[in-house]
């Protein structure tokens, strides 16, 4: 139903290619699991709830602002390819609008 994509590889070729600890990925790994399971799952993968989604501030954060950890969000992206939609937030999601651009 939808993929994600954070701060580790995913494919299994790659897992250990950028050679963190795993201590390291633990933040990218919580939050690939957190976005997995809200892919799998029944909620609606539309713009409104995949936008909420990612302005979740919870442990492990998908917006993040600087924690123990220092990660920041730079950008995010919402991809919605059955309507020619791709959505971008420079920043952090939870402090303004996405642009639409149509593709």
């Amino acid at each position: 139903r939808g993929m994600n994509c954070v701060n580790c590889y995913q494919l299994p070729a790659l897992r250990e290619a950028d050679q963190r600890t795993p201590e390291g990925k633990a933040h990218a790994l919580g939050r690939q699991a957190l976005l997995e399971t809200a892919v799998s799952g029944d909620r609606p993968l539309d713009a409104a709830s995949l936008r909420d989604l990612l302005t979740y501030h919870g442990n492990p954060g998908l917006g993040c602002h600087g924690g123990h950890d220092m990660m920041h969000t730079e950008f995010s992206v919402i991809a919605l390819p059955a309507t020619g939609r791709v959505l971008l937030r420079e920043g952090y999601p939870c402090r303004g609008a996405y642009t639409e651009y149509r593709v």
